[in-house]
């Protein structure tokens, strides 16, 4: 970065090198020569002064445990995939076993190099090449469910498919364990979830950093922090007990700080919404948290279901008017509606579920986009004939053919018909009716029983 460019007034005899240098990666041996004094490090964030370089200090967890049996192991055909969302340490720790065990990384971004053709090019050449070094190789597939849509078919099997003639030992990283991409993967890799860190490695970390830093703490208090905020995300972990440690040399978590994970301040509003014990507090909450309207909308709907039925019905209510104010403001951005959507979907939902018997205390996540989407996919299996298809006269498909008996088009049929029909089936006198009409037969009603399954 060029400050002189800025207006900056440096002299560049004196200013660090790597301000000077267009390179804005952090050299932490060039800082400290330019930086001639014993005091430099302390300026510099804990995640990058303390990153993890040597295995023998990680604590052992259920998930080091799998990892050091992979690297003990000789058999190349057995792999590991560590899922987990960034910043939990996923690479981290493959690079500081790569170091230990004296091997070459070599690492492919599945996110980069998606097609099958771009990923058999890579590691071809990787397999075939030797180290420069005389070293090992680890072949690390970081964002292996990277690999995706339309751009990657065959991809992940031609990785299978090189891993069993490699002589070297795959790894693969994933931030999503529900993936088709990591399905594919159980059948040559172990899973071991990086999402699950126990208090034990968090505990750890903090302490290591807490003695070097000189900072003063309560073990207790510590203890109680990592219980709050509940993250996986390691990097953003140190930065917090950074941030609460600013002060005095001492560890003295503040309120103002937020909790890191946008899922869990989700469900705590959500569960706030049903559980206040009075609606003005639970309005009070709903409007100073930066939460997502949709997200809480789809929260609602998705938890409104656990409230008894003669409230269910009333707390439904009030959350389709908050429905309708949120369209409006999406249609005429009528941003002044805000605040009728904040009281129908906190104030009035709390006031019927004061009159619940129950205390809800489990939140769900909502699953009607994914729904959505799968039937989406699933519909647009059941498509139309090619016309190559059609002038070979191949037989039509059962969209084709209901669309003829009901004389629509296969468009209009696939997109506004199918779910009155799947609806029609639940009848059994009206199917019998459809049968005599010719109308519905056991090729149609196989294809919507699979679309609705």
């Amino acid at each position: 970065m060029d400050l002189f460019s800025f207006g900056v007034d440096v002299k560049k005899e004196q200013a660090p090198a790597e301000i000077i240098n267009s390179d804005l990666s952090i050299d932490m041996g060039e800082l400290k020569q330019t930086h001639k004094h014993e005091h430099i490090e302390r300026f510099l964030p804990w995640f990058i002064k303390y990153q993890l370089e040597d295995i023998t200090s990680l604590p052992k967890t259920s998930a080091i445990k799998k990892i050091d049996e992979f690297f003990k192991s000789k058999d190349t055909k057995k792999s590991i995939l560590l899922v987990g969302s960034p910043g939990c340490g996923k690479t981290s720790t493959l690079n500081a076993y790569a170091k230990y065990y004296n091997l070459e990384i070599v690492e492919l971004n599945a996110s980069d190099v998606r097609s099958k053709k771009s990923i058999i090019e890579f590691l071809s050449e990787i397999l075939r090449s030797k180290s420069l070094f005389n070293q090992e190789k680890l072949i690390l597939i970081d964002e292996a469910d990277g690999i995706s849509g339309t751009y990657d078919r065959g991809g992940v099997n031609e990785i299978i498919s090189m891993m069993k003639t490699s002589k070297f030992k795959f790894v693969f990283t994933a931030n999503k364990k529900e993936s088709n991409q990591v399905k594919a993967l159980k059948k040559v890799a172990s899973i071991i979830d990086f999402e699950e860190h126990t208090k034990e490695l968090h505990v750890s970390i903090a302490k290591r950093i807490f003695e070097k830093e000189g900072i003063t703490y309560d073990e207790e208090v510590l203890k109680n922090f990592i219980e709050y905020h509940k993250s996986s995300d390691i990097r953003g972990f140190i930065n917090d007990i950074q941030a609460h440690s600013s002060i005095n040399n001492e560890f003295k978590p503040s309120d103002v700080f937020e909790k890191r994970s946008y899922k869990a301040k989700i469900e705590e509003l959500v569960f706030d919404i049903f559980n206040s014990k009075s609606a003005k507090e639970a309005l009070e909450k709903s409007s100073y948290q930066d939460v997502l309207i949709d997200d809480i909308i789809l929260y609602l709907e998705e938890n409104i279901i656990q409230l008894n039925p003669n409230v269910r019905l009333k707390a439904f209510l009030e959350l389709s008017k908050a429905d309708v104010y949120k369209r409006r403001i999406y249609k005429w951005q009528y941003w002044r509606y805000l605040v009728y959507i904040y009281f129908y979907s906190s104030y009035a939902i709390n006031t019927h579920a004061q009159d619940n018997s129950t205390t809800i205390t489990k939140i769900e996540q909502n699953q009607r986009l994914l729904k959505s989407w799968i039937f989406g996919s699933k519909v647009l299996s059941l498509k139309n004939r090619t016309k190559l298809q059609k002038d070979k006269e191949e037989e039509m498909t059962p969209v084709e053919e209901f669309a003829g008996l009901i004389h629509r088009s296969y468009k209009k049929t696939r997109k506004e018909d199918l779910v009155y029909l799947h609806l029609f089936l639940q009848d059994d006198k009206l199917c019998e009716d459809l049968e005599e009409r010719g109308i519905l037969n056991d090729k149609i009603r196989s294809s919507l029983e699979y679309c609705f399954s």
